[in-house]
């Protein structure tokens, strides 16, 4: 789901929403399971407002870790911004000492998944 927050009257930008899941403590003693793997991939397809033109676009992002892979792109095409989203993880047992990792690869994660997407007004012809 998009977010939007208007930053002044010509210029407006949208967040992405994120599914990740939060790890909030900072350690773990005990492993952590993952019962079953699952990907995740999608490809949103946002059409540019009419009087409005693409300010920016959300950075690629990535991230790797034993528990799986994220990337996100987004490109401008014909008037069209395409966001794609892959999200792979593998099912398993995380060692308690790997859990630093995992957290931090959610953390990219919902980084990535809520950059924005900024749109200006365009200027009308006097």
């Amino acid at each position: 789901s998009f977010h939007e927050r208007l930053i002044d009257e010509s210029r407006t930008q949208f967040l992405l929403g994120t599914r990740a899941p939060t790890f909030n403590d900072k350690e773990r003693t005990t492993p952590l399971r993952i019962n079953a793997g699952y990907e995740e991939s999608e490809r949103t397809i946002i059409e540019i407002p009419e009087g409005w033109k693409l300010a920016g676009l959300p950075t690629p992002s990535s991230a790797s870790s034993p528990i799986g892979e994220y990337e996100l792109t987004a490109s401008e095409e014909e008037g069209k911004i395409i966001v794609d989203r892959r999200l792979s993880i593998l099912g398993g047992t995380i060692p308690a000492a790997e859990y630093q990792a995992v957290r931090e690869f959610f953390r990219a994660v919902a980084r990535g998944d809520t950059a924005g997407i900024a749109f200006e007004k365009v200027a009308a012809d006097s």
